[in-house]
């Protein structure tokens, strides 16, 4: 990784962590959540520097007011701000309504899929490490349209069907 991707990565975990601030994953703090996504991207071989900044702040726009696209657009270069955009929720009543946004960009923005694989599958593991059984029926529940949606989704990225293979064998 050159001197220039380091930085775009360690200026995207500065701004995740100091953004999310006190905000909690469960019972502990955020920043939490950030470092296991990051761990997923990392297990599955990822070095490529926009998905890895895009993995520490794919949260940043949907959970802070104080963070725009426009802050992110002056900090990091156009292919980390469009996989962060894509991954972001919109505004709705239901979860259905506000994952409806980010689950039509994904398919879209090149390498948003990795991002939210790697989100997804945090999440599920810290729901099976929690045993947190009403998360995990949630997310079983959610997994076919899930799925259907994003894996039509083309990947250059070889990692991406052991993501999705991974993902599978946690939620059944």
């Amino acid at each position: 990784m050159s001197s220039n991707a380091s930085g775009h990565v360690a200026r995207a975990r500065d701004l995740a962590l100091v953004a999310h601030g006190s905000q909690q994953y469960g019972d502990q703090p955020y920043r939490v959540h950030l470092e296991a996504v990051l761990s997923v991207l990392s297990r599955f071989g990822v070095e490529d520097e926009a998905i890895l900044a895009a993995g520490w702040l794919h949260d940043v726009l949907e959970d802070n007011r104080s963070v725009c696209r426009i802050d992110l657009e002056r900090s990091f270069p156009e292919a980390v701000v469009a996989i962060v955009d894509a991954c972001t929720d919109g505004e709705g009543e239901s979860r259905d309504e506000r994952k409806k946004r980010s689950l039509g960009l994904i398919p879209q923005t090149h390498n948003a899929i990795v991002v939210k694989l790697a989100d997804r599958i945090a999440n599920v593991e810290a729901s099976v490490q929690g045993n947190d059984e009403g998360k995990l029926a949630m997310y079983r529940g959610e997994h076919g349209k899930f799925s259907r949606t994003l894996r039509a989704s083309p990947s250059d990225r070889a990692f991406a069907a052991a993501m999705w293979d991974h993902l599978d064998q946690l939620l059944t």
